[in-house]
């Protein structure tokens, strides 16, 4: 799904950039700053999708756990228990009568349940006499403790609805904003095959939209020069790598020993700052809907 979306995006900053190459292509009557705008409406509706699906995903492996936990546990007990009254007639029927064969969550749940009811009427062992626990080499599980195992699997389980709900809604918005970012790209080279006769550079450039994913990561990034303007603002120039639709750029701040993230830009050239005074280095890297290629070597340049 975030492939498909991410393509559609990729796609859209396709048109914004041929948009920027020929001013006279005005999809829907956009103007390019528009455009950006549609585009970068996307990355919340992203954001969001993503937050949602991580958190029904954890929700649900906290589920399967607790699940997987409460029934070794019954296993355990229900071994334990028969090993430990089997001369007790009375008491093996009414064990014996237990579920033992849960295979879904609802019947371990019930199997549990059953177990927590007829742990309670165990009688008493040992000397001096005590409640019966299930003991696993150094490891004992007591008859309230097997009850916190029921109440975790069951607060886990009545978690999910509300949970689910908002990765539904999310999900949703994504599906509503792949409709839209595919729908101005298809009109948009509706317009510009009509617009534009072949061979003539517009329809190149319109061509030149990409009509299917990627197949691989972008290549290897380079860039041609890092300069300072006289607004003292920063300008990487020339970023190019092959595959790519952005740009990743990091910097290296002074006396700092780690790239941290900066932007990500369109490309070919990248403006940004004025940093604090210092020796900075940054470096790029090639982005398309499959992800982020290598980084270039970085540079070394002075802000004044």
């Amino acid at each position: 799904m975030l492939v498909e979306f991410d393509f559609a995006v990729e796609r859209v900053a396709y048109v914004k950039a041929a948009m920027d190459e020929v001013p006279s292509f005005l999809p829907d009557g956009l103007e390019p700053a528009e455009v950006q705008a549609l585009q970068d409406s996307a990355t919340p509706v992203r954001s969001a999708y993503v937050t949602k699906k991580t958190a029904i995903d954890v929700a649900r492996a906290t589920l399967r756990d607790a699940i997987e936990t409460l029934h070794d546990a019954s296993v355990d007990f229900f071994a334990q228990a028969r090993s430990r009254f089997r001369k007790d007639r009375p008491v093996m029927e009414t064990l014996l009568r237990l579920p033992i064969d849960d295979q879904t969550m609802q019947e371990s749940l019930t199997r549990a349940d059953t177990i927590a009811a007829r742990w309670a009427t165990l009688p008493q062992v040992g000397t001096p006499p005590a409640d019966f626990i299930v003991g696993q080499g150094t490891e004992t599980l007591t008859r309230t403790e097997y009850g916190g195992l029921i109440a975790a699997a069951r607060t886990s389980d009545t978690a999910i609805p509300a949970i689910d709900q908002d990765f539904q809604a999310a999900e949703a918005g994504l599906h509503d904003k792949l409709a839209e970012l595919e729908d101005f790209v298809v009109a948009a080279l509706e317009q510009g095959r009509s617009q534009y006769a072949e061979g003539t550079p517009e329809r190149e450039i319109i061509d030149a939209i990409p009509t299917a994913p990627g197949t691989s990561l972008p290549g290897a990034a380079t860039f041609e020069s890092v300069t300072v303007d006289n607004t003292n603002a920063i300008i990487v120039a020339g970023l190019a790598a092959a595959g790519a639709t952005s740009f990743d750029v990091q910097l290296l701040a002074p006396g700092e020993s780690e790239f941290a993230d900066y932007t990500t830009a369109p490309g070919p050239d990248v403006t940004f700052g004025p940093l604090a005074p210092g020796t900075w280095q940054v470096r790029i890297a090639g982005r398309n809907s499959l992800g982020l290629g290598p980084w270039s070597a970085p540079e070394t340049f002075e802000a004044p």
